[in-house]
């Protein structure tokens, strides 16, 4: 198979397995979230924050030094032995000092056991960056996403499975915990065997070059630990300075937008090695930074306007009436998306060009004024500041991104008339549909956007050329760049 059409495959598989497994994952979140009712919901998200926080400080930041070196094959598969010893030391250190911590946050017996099994957790699922993000760069390297992408999806159907069994079993917190620790170790298993007899993969415990390597990925340990904390400091926070009730809402606000990250995942996995060898070899990247940015616009700005002329009637369809105070604060975070997305997208950026340090700072610019604005309006505002406040610093640190962007010799481009001419199209149209009922509206507006993309030549026939290249359909450009 050619590199192109290597390529192509990825990004297809990528994109495919990622719907698959948040489907998956969306009618899991919705039934616990039914079962468990608000209170106990907005609780299992409480403890569920506190564990993504320490699985981030366990990371080390390693995952995208490991997959720059190996993307260069300058040592085989030595720094990803290296990076998974250093995780496994990392993974016990943070785990001493997690019980420390929750000691001080006054947990029983039962919320303490809960915390570990849950940490113990990570090791083993693909949603958490401590072993499983690491056993898949030997494929991603290769753009071959395909199998653990359908391991993802089978752990997904694992805990579905597990979920709709819950009732007959009368359970609660505890077996949702324990029905997330199960259903993630038979993926982790099959991925193991896969990597070691599709590329002779033996993992050796070894520490060569591990403090290089650790120097390298401060800033970006520093970086996932920030922005791990800016992620989760809301539901913590509304915990701490309202109520279980609250956290449990605003919870199903912030799941109902995860799906939004299946494309740039997706493309950050099958553009990085391109764009660190572009790095490399001193070729510009902007017209491939501008392309992604273009593609993100699109697909963040779509989904936003979607959800936002039927946000409550989505909410009570997927969660129940119980969780329609959601509608508001989704709206403010769909639209986050839109600039997190740029964002998230530029650090990859700033990585692949060895300026991690402008990850770090982002971060931590997000980190604090998050924080200092929670805690100023939380306790009037409840989930409702929360949304706002989300959405306002999101705007702040994409501001920070396109400052620093001349720094590593990026241009922005893709903001241009007609993608403003787009927006106020699609924005006018689907505000006309949303008088629809809900299943016709969510059956046309996605229909709509394609319609008015292509009528705008949103996209230029260069750019279409290259994104119908990705999955070997260029020769419909002409086609669709006359329509």
């Amino acid at each position: 198979m050619t590199k192109k059409n290597k390529a192509s495959v990825n990004i297809i598989s990528i994109s495919v397995g990622q719907i698959l497994s948040i489907l998956i994952s969306f009618f899991s979140v919705s039934l616990t979230a039914r079962f468990l009712g608000v209170k106990d919901y907005g609780t299992f998200n409480y403890l569920l924050s506190i564990v993504l926080i320490a699985s981030r400080i366990s990371d080390l930041g390693l995952s995208n030094i490991i997959f720059r070196e190996t993307s260069k094959n300058t040592n085989g598969f030595l720094d990803l032995n290296v990076g998974l010893t250093i995780r496994m030391i990392s993974f016990t250190l943070v785990a001493i000092i997690l019980n420390i911590i929750i000691r001080f946050l006054n947990f029983d017996l039962e919320g303490t056991l809960l915390v570990n099994i849950f940490f113990l957790s990570t090791i083993f699922s693909a949603r958490f960056m401590i072993i499983r993000d690491l056993l898949d760069i030997p494929l991603k390297v290769n753009l071959n996403m395909f199998y653990s992408n359908l391991f993802a999806v089978l752990d997904s159907l694992i805990f579905l499975v597990m979920i709709i069994l819950m009732p007959s079993f009368q359970g609660g917190i505890k077996y949702v915990v324990l029905a997330y620790v199960f259903s993630n170790i038979p993926g982790f298993v099959l991925v193991q065997i896969y990597i070691r007899k599709k590329y002779l993969f033996n993992f050796n415990f070894s520490l060569y070059r591990a403090t290089w390597l650790i120097k390298q990925s401060l800033p970006l340990a520093g970086f996932l630990i920030l922005i791990s904390i800016f992620n989760q400091v809301d539901i913590f926070l509304l915990t701490y300075l309202d109520s279980e009730h609250a956290t449990g809402i605003y919870s199903v606000a912030s799941r109902l937008i995860i799906p939004l990250a299946i494309l740039p995942t997706a493309m950050a996995t099958t553009f990085f090695p391109k764009i660190v060898d572009n790095f490399q070899n001193k070729k510009d990247n902007s017209e491939i930074y501008n392309l992604i940015n273009k593609i993100l616009f699109s697909f963040s700005i779509s989904m936003a306007l979607v959800l936002t002329f039927k946000a409550k009637a989505i909410i009570i369809l997927i969660f129940g009436s119980q969780y329609e105070a959601a509608y508001s604060p989704s709206i403010f975070l769909v639209w986050s998306c839109v600039f997190l997305f740029f964002s998230y997208v530029s650090l990859d950026f700033f990585t692949a060009s060895n300026k991690q340090i402008y990850n770090l700072l982002f971060a931590l610019i997000m980190v604090i004024l998050s924080i200092i604005l929670l805690i100023i309006f939380i306790p009037q505002y409840s989930f409702y500041a929360a949304g706002v406040i989300k959405l306002v610093v999101s705007l702040i640190g994409a501001g920070f991104v396109m400052y620093n962007l001349n720094k590593i010799g990026l241009k922005i481009y893709f903001l241009d008339k007609k993608i403003i001419l787009w927006f106020l199209i699609c924005l006018t149209l689907l505000y006309l549909i949303s008088y629809l009922p809900l299943f016709l509206y969510l059956i046309l507006s996605p229909i709509s956007i394609i319609l008015i993309t292509i009528k705008t030549h949103f996209f230029k026939k260069e750019e279409l050329f290259i994104l119908l290249q990705k999955i070997n359909m260029e020769h419909l450009t002409e086609k669709i760049s006359k329509w």
